[in-house]
């Protein structure tokens, strides 16, 4: 039985997930807070936050290259000139360089910023979709982040950079918001960070492969099932995009010395550019077959990696058994691999003059494009090889990430042996499963990719022996390269594994420059998917979600749950707030709930508004009180509005009930109704009714506008910014104001978000959803339909117990 099929029991019985609350996108709604300027002048404020994040981001890249392709280069040259002095030597080297790294990196990530663990993906998607994570935006996680990730790389364990640029970028989106300029201040909410964090997720993945198409779109998907983009926001995300590319291009071609200086990023970019022909017809076949195995790879991946984790989470509490875990991995991971390279020298006959074991190092370069373009020529490991010889397998194993994959997919670099193309997928898929959620900050994208490009290379034989074409030598001769199977390969097992689609094949496209490769990306892209969701609906980072107990609401209501009322799912019973409400009691309820947000209601107890914790604290805080002699009477001419139609806010009777009844009797037979005078006087009566009514509850307004007018507004919207972790403020902050203070007034309508969306407790639970989903809210209160009292509160938490993930 599918996992995501299996039997639920609703309400969930796990309670992990109410510790995790909402963001606060509904703030900019308030009366006080959506006085702030939106218009052109902060729109362009926003292209200039744009313009920081994507040079940041690109220089936080060229920084990391530097660190990750020192260290390895440190690591590996250290082991291989000791063991030309005895093996077992460098092996020891290879160790002590390896642990010293992953010692540092978990070390750090344990005791400074636990949040910096992993890629970090799966939470920028629970961020984006409204789900709070204080701890993950940090700059604590984004030095450990940076620091972490780039020793863990160079230390050798299998996993990648490229993933946690993801949350690199969210924090240095955040964190934009926070830099001492004066524009940054309109910015400080959680509807507008939001939208920074996805500019920098863009940008992050973006100057990691050289994409500033795919990874906009990139930071798209990740935010499904969320509706908060917009055209103008996908502008700005592929403007950051491609600042950060072009930083992180020039920055490259200075270090490199390479003049002139080109705007063209395509020597930076990680899988290298090629330069394939259009392929044949049988590449279509090769796209389904390596899909297909992609798929399955990468669904048997996410299986075996779920229970891993899962033994972690049970086993491993104690930080230091968590460290030495990831260090117990790293050895087994560099002794497998250093074994791998020296047995296969070993056991050849005559090594050195095999060219299957040392070839000749010619300094050929990349193989992109002619030498005179000054790209750098490809880097080789020698290992026990004699001089101007390189061991091919130690070349694969213990290359920089960038390097394997260019050698993988070139066009026509280095041809790659069958059993080095086995024994490097055996080893990189095994050590992934087993790594991917130890305690460090590494991500699943590079790897799985080189995981694909060796299943291409295997491949390759494979499409030779079915009797198809295979260009293994010369470019210019007919048939498929097996740079290309490289490529599908990749895609294959990184779409099993991420589940990501538009986006992956614009990357795809984008980072290797193969746009003929177009209609065989997309075959494999739909059969990898499609095999892959045979075996698990769900991709890593949904079971990372799910692992890591973030509440994250999906589109749809199980169809167990689809006809719960939302009476069955709410809180109750409420805490109101009348309108102008003392420091006492507000003190009280702050003191004794922890609610977020309190509906607000006038003296016939009707909802007109909803005001948050926030809010009530900053009123205290700035003494916001209420003297209702101080303002004069207000008329309708001062700005006060009241609407005409309003029948959902009547507290209606029977009689005032059975006469709505006719009302809509009478509009579905209005042609009958005018044939008839009889018919024609009762509607008259009903209409005369319902103006009468309305002038009732016109006059209720009116009234409690005239005992209790409004002020001006005593606070500005300034100080409902939220912090940089958008923490909820302590109540604590207030005591010593609200009990000298206890019988002063605090009038919340300036204040408040007036008339709220709400349901009625007859709506059914996808309402509910739809609603708070797509309006992005964090509270929504329910009404009862026939009183109009608010009866209880749907939260995020009330709605996810009764979803699956």
């Amino acid at each position: 039985m599918r996992p995501d099929k299996s039997f639920k029991l609703y309400p969930r019985q796990d309670q992990e997930f109410k510790k995790k609350h909402s963001l606060d996108f509904q703030r900019v709604l308030g009366n006080l807070y959506g006085k702030r300027p939106t218009g052109n002048k902060t729109q362009a404020f926003m292209w200039i936050m744009c313009l920081i994040i994507g040079v940041i981001m690109g220089s936080i890249a060229f920084l990391m290259d530097l660190i990750v392709n020192f260290f390895g280069d440190l690591r590996w040259n250290s082991a291989e000139t000791a063991a030309r002095d005895h093996a077992g030597l460098g092996w020891f080297v290879l160790i002590v360089f390896s642990v010293l790294f992953i010692v540092i990196a978990a070390a750090l990530t344990m005791f400074i910023a636990p949040t910096a663990m992993g890629s970090g993906v799966a939470e920028a998607m629970g961020i984006m979709n409204g789900v709070a994570y204080p701890d993950y935006i940090s700059l604590q996680g984004l030095f450990v982040k940076f620091i972490g990730v780039s020793l863990a790389v160079a230390g050798g364990l299998c996993g990648g950079k490229e993933g946690p640029l993801v949350h690199i970028g969210a924090i240095v989106g955040y964190a934009s918001a926070y830099l001492p300029l004066g524009i940054t201040q309109y910015f400080r909410n959680d509807f507008e960070k939001r939208k920074l964090m996805a500019v920098g997720t863009a940008a992050g993945v973006s100057c990691a492969f050289g994409a500033p198409i795919g990874g906009s779109l990139f930071a798209y998907e990740i935010s499904k099932p969320n509706t908060f983009w917009s055209f103008s926001l996908t502008w700005k995300v592929f403007f950051s995009s491609t600042v950060s590319t072009f930083i992180l291009s020039v920055f490259k071609q200075l270090y490199d010395g390479l003049e002139p200086v080109r705007v063209s990023n395509s020597d930076i970019i990680k899988l290298g550019e090629t330069n394939y022909k259009a392929p044949t017809m049988d590449s279509l076949i090769a796209a389904i077959i390596l899909g297909s195995f992609g798929g399955l790879l990468g669904a048997i991946f996410i299986i075996i990696n779920n229970s891993v984790n899962t033994l972690r989470k049970y086993h491993l509490k104690n930080k230091w058994l968590k460290i030495l875990e990831s260090n117990i991995l790293v050895i087994l991971t560099a002794t497998v691999m250093y074994l791998a390279v020296y047995i296969r020298y070993a056991a050849a006959t005559d090594p050195d003059n095999n060219s299957d074991i040392c070839d000749i190092d010619n300094k050929q370069t990349v193989g992109f494009r002619e030498p005179t373009s000054g790209i750098e020529p490809a880097k080789t490991r020698q290992f026990l090889c004699p001089d101007g010889k390189f061991d091919r397998l130690a070349t694969l194993m213990f290359d920089s990430q960038a390097n394997i994959i260019k050698t993988f997919m070139a066009s026509g670099l280095r041809t790659i042996i069958l059993e080095n193309a086995l024994i490097f997928m055996f080893i990189w898929y095994f050590f992934v499963c087993i790594t991917s959620g130890t305690a460090v900050p590494v991500g699943i994208f590079i790897p799985c990719i080189l995981i694909g490009c060796s299943v291409g290379h295997v491949y390759s034989h494979i499409h030779e022996a079915m009797g198809f074409k295979v260009n293994y030598s010369d470019p210019s001769e007919s048939g498929i390269q097996p740079g290309i199977f490289a490529i599908l390969g990749a895609t294959a097992v990184l779409s099993g594994s991420t589940r990501m689609t538009y986006s992956l094949a614009v990357i795809m496209l984008e980072t290797t420059s193969s746009v003929e490769l177009f209609f065989p990306i997309i075959f494999t892209l739909f059969a990898s998917y499609g095999t892959g969701a045979l075996l698990i609906n769900k991709s890593i980072y949904l079971s990372a979600l799910r692992s890591k107990n973030i509440p994250l609401l999906s589109k749809d209501i199980p169809r167990e749950n689809r006809n719960l009322l939302v009476k069955e799912a709410m809180s109750a019973p409420p805490i109101c707030f009348l309108f102008v409400a003392k420091v006492k009691d507000i003190y009280f309820q702050l003191s004794t709930t922890n609610h977020n947000g309190f509906p607000v209601q006038d003296k016939q107890h009707r909802l007109i508004g909803l005001v948050e914790r926030d809010v009530l604290i900053t009123l205290i805080e700035k003494q916001a009180w209420y003297f209702p002699n101080d303002s004069k009477l207000p008329t309708f001419g001062d700005g006060i509005i009241i609407k005409k139609d309003r029948l959902s806010d009547i507290n209606r009777n029977n009689s005032m009930e059975s006469s709505s009844n006719g009302r809509v009797r009478a509009s579905s037979q209005e042609n009958q109704y005018i044939q008839s005078n009889f018919q024609q006087n009762l509607l008259q009566q009903d209409m005369e009714l319902m103006h009468q009514q309305e002038q009732k509850v016109d006059e209720a307004d009116y009234e409690d506008y005239r005992l209790f007018p409004i002020q001006d507004d005593k606070i500005q919207w300034q100080d409902l910014n939220q912090d940089f972790k958008s923490n909820i403020r302590n109540y604590k902050d207030i005591t010593e104001l609200a009990v000298r203070n206890p019988d002063q007034l605090l009038d919340l309508r300036p204040y408040m978000i007036e008339r709220p969306y709400s349901v009625t407790i007859k709506d059914k639970l996808p309402k509910a959803l739809n609603l708070f989903r797509q309006m992005q809210l964090r509270q929504l209160p329910v009404i009862n339909d026939t009183t109009c009292k608010v009866e209880g509160i749907i939260t995020r938490q009330d709605l996810f117990q009764y979803m699956s993930l």
